[in-house]
C-alpha cells in the first residue's frame, strides 16, 4: 500500500513470514519505491531480517520493522494512557 504526507509519497510492505527475510525481499522493495516515485519505503514482518538485507537497505530511504521491534511497538502503543 502506499501512504501521502505532506505531499510525500511512502509504499509500506507487510511480510508475515516464519523465515527470515532476505535482502532479494529488500531490493524488491527498494523497485517498487523508486517505481512508485515514493520518497520511502518501509518494511513491516513478523519475522527477523538478515544482516545482509539490514546493510543493503541502511544508505537508503528504507525502515525495516522486525517482528522483536513490532512488539515493542505494540506494546508500547497498549501502554499509553488512554
Amino acid at each position: 500500500s502506499d501512504l501521502k504526507r505532506d505531499g510525500k509519497k511512502a509504499v509500506v510492505q507487510c511480510k508475515r513470514y516464519r523465515t527470515t527475510v532476505g535482502s532479494e525481499i529488500v531490493r524488491e522493495l527498494y523497485g517498487t519505491l523508486i517505481h512508485e516515485r515514493a520518497a520511502h519505503a518501509f518494511l513491516v514482518t513478523t519475522a527477523d531480517i538478515s544482516d545482509a538485507a539490514r546493510e543493503w537497505a541502511q544508505y537508503k530511504p528504507i525502515t525495516l520493522i522486525d517482528g522483536e521491534t513490532l512488539v515493542q511497538i505494540a506494546t508500547s502503543l497498549q501502554n499509553q494512557p488512554k
